[in-house]
């Protein structure tokens, strides 16, 4: 009727049978929470622990998309969460980063500026500076036409 579509998190004490279940009732996509702590918090992640659970949850090849999310704050996070998954997801950083003095619109602009054409050039490096000129200057029109 409302068009939703079921989300589950896992962590990584999440077990594989879980992980599975999940995926078969899944319409939207699998949340990996990527440690066990909270969001928003400035915490040391034991990156070989976090990476062994990103392999396990890549090997058991699901059918839902995955998104990282929990600690991606910047574009190095941002990075390394979509080299592990589907995709990553800002919270917080982002909650505080609007929460700043200023205009809403830039604010949001800046933001996602910062991550994704930051992303982009690390995707892009094999590419002319034209080119790669010519492509950011296509997303800000896109951009200024969604915000």
């Amino acid at each position: 009727k409302h068009n939703l579509s079921s989300v589950f998190l896992i962590t990584p004490q999440t077990s594989i049978e879980r992980i599975k279940a999940y995926d078969e009732a899944c319409t939207g996509f699998i949340y990996m929470v990527s440690s066990a702590s909270t969001t928003g918090a400035n915490k040391t992640v034991d990156s070989d622990k976090q990476q062994e659970y990103y392999n396990r949850v890549k090997s058991l090849n699901l059918k839902s998309p995955t998104q990282i999310g929990f600690n991606i704050k910047d574009k190095a996070s941002f990075d390394r969460a979509c080299s592990n998954a589907n995709g990553g997801i800002i919270g917080s950083a982002f909650i505080k980063k609007i929460s700043e003095q200023g205009d809403l619109k830039t604010k949001v602009r800046q933001f996602v500026e910062g991550i994704r054409i930051s992303s982009l050039r690390g995707k892009m490096m094999k590419q002319s500076d034209e080119d790669i000129k010519h492509q950011i200057s296509e997303l800000r029109k896109e951009w200024k036409r969604d915000i």
